[in-house]
């Protein structure tokens, strides 16, 4: 176990809550980005800012802002549930609290992870034992679509991330839906998780050392872009290549033989891929011609497929068999 200790900084102190992010490693809510799983910012992203190249200033937003106000009251709301949303209103007038959580203040450091800080929302608390950590998400009823397919990596990755740090074996992810849908999604460390955490501290470990070495070679007037995160296929890294880059319209480059190689390879899995859509597409349309009304097609202890109504009445698709 690494000897824990805590940083008293927050973000009343901007100027320095800034600068200890940038200086003191990776953050967890920064490991889906490292890990190339961020659809908001990709790695190159992230390494320019840590190493100053590009600004790291926060601009709170509307959604950021929501985010922080509604935060507190979902941790509280959290204490109510026990299973189910409906649930949290039976306890909550009944004046039963299932666990309780606090806030911590600042930011945690491990001395086994000495290129990362954590600041998890919450520490979950039973029977005045600290038992896990509670990670909160307010989130939109667009965002929430991408959860149909199960919880975004990215969030994985960020409490897996506290877990660590925290050596807890135990952590909860409560997103609430446009201000009223709750739900509390629980994780425990198994060996699946494990791998995670592996893999966490190895791309970290990595990333971090290559911000630190461009970091000596722009204090040395030396090419700090050798040391940039390799292209990925991610969209944030194709959104950043199309923000980044302009079309100067007369600058014509050419190509090496490698290039060439993988602009046939790309035109082969482009049209691969039109093919598989259109595969795609016909199953699903014969899966439901056949399921007409009905919500479930099952087909026992394989599984199922749903074609279920959502909360606006919108059927939404999708397969969960062992397959």
């Amino acid at each position: 176990m690494g000897k824990i200790t805590t940083v008293d900084i927050t973000k009343d102190d901007m100027p320095r809550w800034l600068e200890f992010r940038k200086n003191s490693g990776i953050g967890a809510s920064e490991v889906g980005t490292v890990m190339g799983v961020n659809p908001y910012m990709s790695s190159i992203e992230l390494f320019y800012k840590k190493i100053g190249v590009f600004d790291d200033m926060v601009v709170e937003n509307i959604p950021m802002f929501m985010g922080n106000i509604m935060e507190p009251i979902v941790a509280d709301l959290w204490k109510y549930w026990s299973g189910t949303p409906e649930s949290i209103i039976e306890n909550y007038r009944a004046g039963k609290i299932i666990r309780e959580n606090y806030e911590p203040r600042g930011y945690i450091l491990n001395s086994d992870y000495p290129h990362m800080f954590f600041s998890p929302d919450r520490i979950i608390v039973e029977d005045e034992v600290e038992t896990g950590v509670l990670e909160i998400k307010t989130i939109s009823g667009w965002a929430a679509k991408k959860w149909e397919g199960g919880v975004p990596p990215s969030y994985i990755y960020q409490l897996v991330t506290y877990m660590l740090g925290y050596e807890k074996d135990h952590g909860e992810l409560c997103p609430m839906e446009d201000g009223r849908f709750i739900d509390v999604i629980p994780f425990d460390m198994d060996d699946q998780l494990r791998n995670m955490g592996n893999q966490i501290v190895t791309h970290t470990e990595g990333f971090w050392g290559k911000v630190l070495q461009a970091r000596e070679a722009i204090a040395s007037e030396l090419d700090y872009e050798q040391f940039a995160p390799a292209p990925d296929g991610s969209e944030a890294y194709k959104n950043f290549l199309s923000k980044q880059y302009e079309d100067n319209g007369d600058n014509t480059l050419h190509g090496t033989d490698e290039q060439l190689q993988d602009t046939f390879k790309h035109k082969k899995i482009k049209e691969a891929v039109k093919e598989f859509e259109y595969e795609l597409t016909l199953i699903e349309n014969e899966l439901k011609a056949y399921m007409k009304n009905s919500p479930i097609l099952s087909f026992g202890a394989n599984g199922n497929v749903y074609w279920k109504a959502d909360k606006n009445g919108n059927r939404r698709f999708s397969i969960k068999t062992k397959a």
